[in-house]
């Protein structure tokens, strides 16, 4: 018993004598709070993007599919989806950007999907380099990269964004899918229910 108080006794001591050290070592003590701020810093940021990520999506296509109601008389449905971006250890929200459909501005975000139902005819969605400025006044700009679409009544197109480059500096490509292909790779992305900015872009 003596043993291991004398034991701990030294522990403790040895303990002390570390940060009295320390003590006369500013730039180790500015060196180790800075990491723990750091460290704190990513920890928060890492949890706030599940929690976005959480609160911005829904079910899965597989689970939503069969519920999902028929397009109203005279429209089509259009779907757009992303397999590549989702979130992970460093961007635990996923990478988000906007594409336009004619012009109204849509959010997308990596490994989602989301869908509208739009008048029969062509229709123009464009990606990469959109500019969606909330203020007004500010200039706001269609994507670089386009792709021109005919909704059929009753009929649904499948339109996945291809990603190239990194994140900031990557670029996305709308292009058509089967539907076969789609609904296999739409199987198990969430549904994206905060899409709609309504903001029109000229």
């Amino acid at each position: 018993m003596n043993h291991t108080v004398d034991q701990m006794y030294s522990e403790w001591a040895s303990m002390l004598r570390g940060f009295s050290k320390m003590n006369r070592r500013p730039h180790v003590i500015r060196t180790l709070t800075i990491s723990m701020l750091l460290l704190s810093l990513i920890t928060q940021y890492g949890c706030m993007g599940q929690v976005m990520r959480n609160a911005a999506t829904g079910e899965k296509f597989s689970d939503l599919r069969a519920s999902l109601p028929s397009p109203a008389d005279k429209h089509g449905r259009l779907f757009v989806y992303l397999t590549t971006g989702g979130a992970n250890a460093w961007n635990t929200y996923g990478d988000e950007d906007y594409c336009t459909v004619d012009s109204i501005a849509y959010r997308i975000l990596g490994e989602t999907f989301w869908y509208l139902d739009l008048p029969s005819g062509e229709h123009r969605i464009t990606a990469t380099g959109v500019q969606n400025n909330f203020l007004r006044g500010k200039p706001r700009y269609l994507g670089e990269n386009s792709l021109d679409v005919e909704i059929r009544e009753g009929e649904s197109i499948y339109v996945h964004m291809n990603k190239t480059g990194l994140y900031q500096y990557g670029t996305w490509t709308p292009v058509i899918v089967d539907a076969e292909t789609a609904e296999k790779e739409m199987a198990t992305l969430d549904f994206l229910a905060k899409f709609e900015t309504g903001i029109t872009v000229d």
